[in-house]
């Protein structure tokens, strides 16, 4: 599928934010701004020494903060745009 197909099918589903693991980032950042939707990057891996993602159960929660921070600054598409 190509870029540009892509983008007029996120246009279609009124997409406001993109999630994406960082190794992604700069292909998603791309589609986030061709739909003007927000990049959320999440952190698949996690690791020793990373704070607050040591654990396997930290790095969901760090990735559930995330989630929950991006989600709590979207504005909702109104239908038709």
């Amino acid at each position: 599928m190509k870029i540009p197909s892509i983008v007029t099918r996120l246009n279609r589903k009124r997409l406001i934010a993109i999630v994406a693991a960082s190794a992604v980032q700069q292909v998603v950042r791309m589609l986030a701004e061709a739909v003007g939707g927000k990049l959320v990057t999440l952190d698949p891996l996690g690791g020793a020494g990373l704070a607050g993602r040591s654990t396997y159960v930290e790095l969901m929660r760090w990735n559930a903060r995330r989630l929950a921070q991006a989600a709590a600054r979207l504005q909702p598409v109104p239908p038709g745009k």
